[in-house]
């Protein structure tokens, strides 16, 4: 199966990144992880250090993934939100997708961890939107070597 890097984009998330990154290094043990600040004025990026290679980029989404990507090893581009909770069946869709030689990108269900009417909402709508239109949130890019 082709290598896989997590790429995920952060700004100010000390809160957060540890118990993502913990989560992340466990159930997606054999995949690269990398870090992407955009300059966070908190600890993010000592946190971070502790459980993945970090890369300090310019600030904004875009800039953070491209350098991510600019610095990763993978033949498959994971990008993932500091704050995202990934189920660990996710990288077995992933590899059975990609099976499929014309896959060539995708993305995963919305949910919220938290349950409010609202959030249920903008899931339902986020998935919905990806489902049609295909824009999605949490892409998996493939890369091809050649």
């Amino acid at each position: 199966m082709p290598s896989i890097s997590l790429i995920v984009p952060v700004l100010h998330e000390a809160n957060t990144i540890e118990a993502t990154l913990t989560h992340l290094k466990t159930s997606f043990a054999k995949c690269e992880i990398i870090v992407v600040d955009g300059g966070s004025s908190d600890n993010t990026v000592e946190l971070a250090k502790q459980y993945a290679r970090v890369v300090v980029s310019e600030r904004g989404r875009a800039n953070q993934m491209n350098a991510g990507a600019s610095v990763s090893s993978g033949e498959i581009l994971w990008f993932i939100h500091a704050d995202s909770y990934v189920d660990e069946a996710a990288l077995t869709y992933i590899q059975e997708e990609l099976r499929n030689g014309e896959v060539v990108g995708g993305g995963l269900t919305l949910r919220f961890a938290e349950d409010s009417w609202s959030l249920r909402l903008i899931a339902k709508l986020s998935n919905v939107r990806a489902r049609y239109l295909h824009w999605i949130f949490g892409a998996v890019n493939v890369c091809s070597s050649s």
